[in-house]
């Protein structure tokens, strides 16, 4: 993918997180994570270090966008990226059910690294257990199930195989 695209695509995906719960009534309890599905699916068709980057480029526009603690989904999306980008290789570009599992691992992950890092701040008061039941795995589960959609959209160009030197 070019870059311009993979950043416009971002910008897109980051409006429509922070806006559509504010145009939609009654969206507030379906949060989708778009940045993050986005993030997904570019790191999944790009290289480690260019989708380290667009991971913290993505995050960081959430921050900026949230009004929240700066830096909090620039880092836990930059390791979400790091791992689907380090797993990449070796899965199936045009596969579905891969590309809904590394969206619940993402989402997981994500989900997981804001947890850990708010409560270092004090921003979460509470137990892990309660938050993944009723927070974390639902989320992901929402992101798998809107990411079905965005899946298509980017499948629409065929991915670049990447060559690796055998070893």
């Amino acid at each position: 993918m070019k870059t311009d695209k993979i950043f416009l695509i971002l910008i897109i995906m980051a409006f429509m997180q922070i806006l559509l719960p504010v145009i939609i009534p009654g969206y507030h309890w379906l949060q989708v994570e778009w940045t993050l599905v986005g993030v997904v699916f570019i790191s999944l068709r790009t290289r480690l270090y260019s989708s380290m980057r667009i991971g913290i480029f993505a995050g960081l526009l959430v921050d900026i966008f949230s009004g929240g603690r700066l830096g909090i989904f620039g880092l836990s999306f930059m390791i979400a990226a790091l791992c689907i980008s380090s797993i990449s290789p070796w899965m199936d570009q045009d596969n579905l059910l891969g590309a809904c599992i590394t969206t619940f691992a993402a989402s997981f992950i994500v989900g997981t690294i804001n947890f850990l890092l708010l409560d270092m701040f004090g921003s979460y008061p509470g137990y892990f257990s309660y938050m993944l039941w009723l927070r974390i795995l639902p989320q992901a589960a929402i992101n798998t199930l809107f990411a079905m959609p965005v899946y298509f959209l980017f499948n629409r160009e065929k991915p670049q195989r990447r060559k690796y030197r055998r070893i």
